[in-house]
């Protein structure tokens, strides 16, 4: 069957970069190729990969200079040979089926770009028992939608619907979509999921455990800085999600889904006023060049919440 390249950037993660590295190796399917890129680590990344890489001829390494996952994931992408690509965090792990289960969904239906399913999450202290959600419980997040623009993009309007990791594509969705955006320093794949289903490409979610990747809860995940997120949701809500519905076919689904995606930019700000102060220098650059409309809608959302006390 055909070669599955498994990239997985790392930034200091050295601890746990031998378990991700050995749950792509132990893939039953057996014709992988990982390629390490190590985005200028400090700790002992170089070594273990290089240890790795002795164990197993599968395994590449390529070492840059700091410049973000988003760059990291870029520059393993063009490092790769295979016709279908797996994006692993340096911290997770993969089902030992997840690859052969990805390639049986891609072979009943040649149309799919995207293959993807849910993931699990856990802790590092308590591996075996996983949940649905990064919050530890068992409320199911994911929409589960299958399709292309029409039916993907208003899932998208209203959050992300899979982690990176949660996915299998084929090499033509990076040839379409491009690079992962490096200005993001989080949610970079909820950006790369609203370009690929404007770019036309066909998702499709399947019901199938061995799809899974095992997501790492612990005190440095890069997803687990709150105001961060918020303002990198902001910045989508305001140039990517609106530059994307602009594509769509069905010009009326799109207006409405405009609308949709302004109410809860404006949630999103008024969060991010109540955390940073909206009085702030940091708050006030980032509305900068924010439309008049927005801002009024703002300034009264405040004001009522003031009131109400």
């Amino acid at each position: 069957m055909a070669l599955t390249s498994v990239i997985i950037p790392s930034y200091n993660y050295a601890a746990f970069l031998a378990e991700a590295v050995n749950s792509a190796l132990r893939q039953s399917h057996s014709n992988i190729e990982v390629i390490i890129v190590d985005d200028g680590s400090t700790d002992n990344t170089a070594a273990i990969a290089q240890r790795l890489m002795q164990e197993d001829v599968r395994v590449r390494y390529v070492y840059q200079a700091n410049q973000g996952l988003s760059a990291a994931r870029n520059t393993g992408i063009k490092n790769t040979k295979g016709e279908f690509l797996v994006f692993l965090d340096a911290d997770d792990v993969l089902h030992e089926h997840k690859v052969v289960a990805h390639l049986q969904h891609f072979l009943s239906d040649e149309k799919i770009d995207i293959s993807y399913g849910s993931s699990r999450y856990f802790l590092s202290e308590l591996p075996e028992k996983t949940y649905a959600t990064i919050a530890l419980d068992e409320q199911d997040w994911m929409p589960k939608v299958s399709g292309s623009a029409e039916t993907v993009l208003p899932a998208l309007v209203v959050n992300n619907i899979m982690p990176v990791c949660s996915a299998m594509l084929r090499r033509r969705v990076a040839e379409v979509v491009g690079d992962f955006d490096t200005a993001l320093k989080s949610l970079e794949d909820w950006d790369y999921w609203l370009r690929a289903a404007a770019a036309g490409c066909v998702f499709a979610y399947r019901d199938d455990a061995r799809l899974a990747a095992f997501i790492r809860v612990h005190g440095i995940s890069m997803s687990q800085n709150s105001l961060r997120m918020l303002q990198v949701q902001y910045g989508l809500r305001r140039t990517q999600i609106p530059r994307c519905l602009q594509r769509m076919v069905n010009t009326t689904l799109a207006r409405q889904l405009q609308q949709d995606n302004a109410k809860r930019r404006l949630r999103c700000l008024s969060s991010i006023a109540a955390a940073m102060g909206w009085r702030s220098a940091a708050f006030r650059q980032l509305c900068r060049g924010e439309s008049p409309v927005m801002l009024l809608k703002l300034a009264y959302r405040l004001l009522r919440r003031k009131h109400n006390g």
